[in-house]
């Protein structure tokens, strides 16, 4: 005897099918996505270099005095760049570095008073599981169209596609849009618990959704050393949204650094400046390819520079002499060895060529003779109109095109089309404005 009449079996299913829906979408509800967002901030890292910016992303631990990131969103430090944190227009905020990790790739930041926002619990490893949602939040550079979006946290949905060790470092590999700009950003579960930070991914010709991020189990011993609070996840299959901080008066510029960090009406002109052109207009192209970490993730190019982009330039060995009319935008084109036929968007930032990918953008196989760790440092200077490269103590030297080789630490002006070579024709480069 069937439980319900033929007739009715269909208005019951139909019942059951709108409660499910109902329930499924009152649980998406929950997902405390707004409170995620108040615990990411924007990172800035102002070089020397005048009109710079390095622009990463971060989350606020501790009792909102701390910021968590990636090591080399904030590298620019180490040669006397300045920090600021910002978690929304007009609520910036000085940092400096109070523990770094170029292994791990993580760092810690200490604000100069409390930055407003939430902070969010940390989820361990074995709280995570293979398929469960996630959510990678940021400020992917690409996206900043507009005076608005500079100022917004952006988010990307995926799931864990698989754990995996990249050179000793336990990581998620995620399909959440992870772009530039989102290094050191958070990667939240469902249930609003920081699980990682963002700091990779792979690009290339055929490749999407490869991300990763830092497993957080790689962080906490870290605060612990540093005796910085944070709080741990308790729960595993509730919403555990982050805990909302009141800020103190944002950060003010004194006479000394005046010229260095911005004030809030300054900001929206910097992240103009600095992040647009350096993203929209002359955005720095990371080609790694082959690296030690690209060869254990497939073919792709592993890649964790702040603004990437890879693009094939056609015909670019095909000049010869018929140079074209200069333009006004700066790249390196690759005229022989494996980045031969590829072109590097370059900004006002050096891009840094050799063997080590802790050290250079441009990174070459272990494997390619005579490219040292970091052979050498090509850069655009706006002012001159010209290209500046300069030979880093490299064993079989940095040559110009016609063979002369460069002095190591002096730097060398190359025009619009120069040519010039790592220890030998076979590693040729271009350096041009279209």
């Amino acid at each position: 005897m069937q439980m319900f009449p033929g007739k009715y079996k269909y208005i019951i299913f139909l019942i059951m099918l709108f409660i499910a829906m109902f329930v499924g979408t009152a649980y998406a509800s929950d997902v405390p996505i707004e409170a995620m967002k108040a615990s990411t901030v924007r990172i800035l890292c102002k070089p020397l270099l005048p009109y710079s910016v390095f622009s990463g992303s971060g989350v606020i631990v501790g009792n909102g005095d701390f910021v968590v990131t990636n090591h080399h969103v904030v590298e620019c430090t180490e040669s006397g760049g300045k920090l600021l944190v910002i978690q929304k227009k007009g609520q910036h905020f000085r940092a400096s570095v109070a523990w770094k990790s170029d292994a791990k790739d993580l760092a810690v930041l200490r604000v100069e008073g409390t930055i407003g926002g939430a902070v969010p619990a940390f989820a361990i490893s074995d709280m995570v599981s293979d398929a469960q949602t996630v959510y990678a939040m940021g400020f992917p550079g690409d996206a900043d169209r507009s005076e608005e979006s500079l100022y917004q946290v952006k988010i990307t949905k995926g799931i864990i596609s698989a754990r995996t060790t990249i050179d000793d470092i336990k990581v998620y590999q995620t399909d959440a849009s992870i772009n530039s700009g989102n290094s050191g950003g958070p990667l939240f579960n469902e249930f609003g618990q920081v699980i990682g930070i963002n700091f990779a991914r792979i690009s290339g010709v055929g490749i999407q959704g490869i991300g990763y991020a830092i497993q957080i189990d790689e962080l906490l011993p870290e605060l612990d050393r540093l005796g910085i609070s944070y709080r741990k996840a308790i729960t595993g299959g509730k919403p555990e949204a982050p805990i909302p901080i009141t800020p103190s008066a944002p950060s003010r510029p004194t006479p000394e650094n005046k010229t260095t960090l911005p004030t809030d009406g300054q900001t929206s002109l910097l992240l103009y400046l600095a992040i647009g052109i350096a993203i929209a207009i002359s955005a720095i192209a990371i080609f790694v390819t082959l690296t030690k970490r690209g060869k254990d993730m497939a073919h792709g190019a592993y890649t964790k520079g702040r603004d990437i982009v890879t693009r094939n330039h056609l015909g670019s060995c095909a000049f010869g002499n018929n140079l074209p009319k200069a333009g006004n935008r700066p790249v390196l084109l690759g005229l022989s060895g494996i980045f031969a036929g590829n072109e590097v968007r370059m900004g006002l930032d050096p891009i840094t060529i050799g063997r080590d990918p802790k050290q250079c953008q441009l990174v070459f196989p272990g494997d390619v003779a005579g490219v040292g760790r970091l052979h050498c440092v090509v850069r655009f200077d706006k002012i001159r109109g010209a290209f500046i490269l300069e030979d880093r103590n490299s064993t079989n030297g940095t040559f110009l095109g016609n063979g002369m080789r460069l002095s190591p630490g002096t730097a060398y002006q190359i025009a619009h089309g120069g040519k010039f070579y790592l220890a030998d024709p076979s590693n040729m480069f271009q350096v041009m404005l279209v």
